[in-house]
């Protein structure tokens, strides 16, 4: 992650007024969303076939295609994986079309968006935004337990229970007959269970967040942090190929910790995630993985006695359900230590990213992610593909590799030439080899750690 100084945004950042510029120390705080009213998430933006390129210039994305201009000089100053005293430009939404890659391409087109919000009930938020006032209205329908029968009451029975911080918000399902059935006979082997109301957590969302307002998506946020859930940071919306960066919405995080440095004054730091020193450190996959990244990062940001499932991977409920507007979806979610050697995982706060979907199908994320990380860890299985994502990237970040040895698919000889032709350090690679999960995230906690370590000694 980098260094940005708002002093060298002056082409992008407007001047905020007296009240929003004041730190906010109640996240809830009514009177910061009254001086914010009207405020918009800043967007990605790449207006270059735009006429009002000319009247606001801003810094573009960088792709992997070409080389860093702008970006580079306007926007990544300072020291690598650094990034502080960021904030969104109020009403500014610079919009940003992801490149794709032909047949690679995992993105679904945009009839796939709005026949996902009809089936959820939503099509009609996807104009007129669902707001705050709306859903904290006490009515029959939010005092009402009744079973959820339709894909459309889906959506406001996780509404209700993410506003409750409920930490089974993301397992609202419909009952069918089937779930009725406590076990199931021999004379039902043979019967399929009907899919067609259920939805994936990530698609649910995904959809949710397309369907708000910045101070639902504000909220919804808060609310998805207390629960330890991990956050949207970079919003993908198929319909129009554009990508929200949502910091506004992330605004209203504010977290307290103690490094093991802090431990002996019993001292805590309390401070506004936007405005952290947080190294971050993220994890792609590029083709096929026969690791689930998402349960090894749950693993990774879980200590024994506290085990939560941060990101929505395969095993959870529903998480089985194919994806059809998530992907591309930029999750983050942050690791506090508490000061006790016993339980904390990392004696320093980081944060961890997590790209849903491959990378040669959403280069544009791939690339934001090389240039705002302190590392990058790529998991992949098959080095027969062709990865000329990773041959055009121009990263600032440190790349790793996590291959799975076990795959038939895995060759040394092959793995050899990759990290030669990409210019990968050979210390940089982890292999897991004949060894359980548990034993494997031991290894990637101690190399996360070392990037940490590393990081934070740069930065002194």
């Amino acid at each position: 992650m980098l260094f940005i100084d708002l002093t060298k945004l002056e082409d992008v950042q407007q001047p905020l007024s007296d009240d929003e510029s004041k730190p906010e120390t109640d996240g809830s705080s009514e009177g910061n969303r009254e001086t914010t009213k009207g405020a918009a998430e800043e967007v990605l933006g790449n207006h270059n076939d735009k006429k009002e390129e000319a009247e606001r210039p801003h810094p573009e994305i960088p792709s992997p295609s070409k080389p860093l201009k702008g970006w580079e000089e306007k926007i990544h100053q300072g020291e690598q994986g650094k990034l502080k005293n960021i904030e969104p430009v109020p009403k500014a939404r610079d919009e940003l079309k992801p490149k794709k890659e032909g047949s690679s391409e995992e993105t679904p087109q945009g009839p796939c968006v709005r026949e996902l919000l009809s089936k959820a009930g939503l099509e009609d938020h996807y104009e007129n935004k669902l707001t705050l006032s709306t859903v904290l209205e006490i009515n029959a329908d939010t005092t009402s337990d009744e079973p959820l029968t339709t894909m459309q009451s889906l959506p406001g029975a996780f509404l209700k229970k993410l506003m409750m911080a409920n930490v089974n918000a993301r397992s609202v399902k419909c009952l069918t007959i089937d779930q009725e059935v406590s076990y199931y006979g021999v004379d039902n082997l043979d019967t399929d269970t009907d899919s067609s109301d259920v939805i994936n957590p990530l698609d649910l969302t995904t959809a949710l967040f397309l369907c708000s307002d910045g101070f639902l998506q504000q909220e919804m946020i808060q609310k998805m942090s207390m629960c330890q859930f991990s956050v949207p940071l970079l919003l993908p919306n198929c319909d129009t190929e554009q990508i929200t960066l949502m910091l506004w919405a992330l605004r209203d995080i504010v977290k307290k910790f103690r490094s093991s440095s802090q431990m002996a004054t019993n001292a805590f730091v309390e401070e506004r995630i936007v405005l952290s020193d947080i190294p971050m450190v993220s994890f792609v996959r590029l083709g096929q993985s026969s690791l689930s990244k998402s349960q090894i990062l749950n693993k990774l940001l879980s200590n024994p006695q506290q085990y939560h499932d941060t990101f929505v991977h395969h095993d959870m409920e529903c998480g089985d359900v194919p994806r059809q507007i998530s992907d591309g979806l930029v999750e983050i979610s942050w690791y506090f230590p508490c000061g006790n050697r016993n339980i904390d995982m990392f004696t320093k706060p980081v944060a961890v990213a997590n790209l849903r979907g491959d990378i040669r199908s959403f280069e544009t994320q791939f690339s934001f992610l090389c240039q705002t990380s302190a590392a990058v860890y790529i998991f992949i299985d098959d080095f027969e593909e062709d990865f000329k994502v990773l041959e055009a990237e121009i990263t600032k970040a440190e790349i790793f590799l996590v291959v799975n040895s076990q795959r038939k698919t895995y060759r040394v000889d092959t793995l050899k030439k990759m990290i030669t032709n990409y210019s990968i350090n050979p210390t940089n690679v982890i292999v897991k080899k004949k060894q359980n999960d548990a034993e494997f995230v031991k290894i990637l906690q101690s190399s996360v750690g070392d990037i940490i370590e590393k990081i934070c000694t740069s930065w002194k």
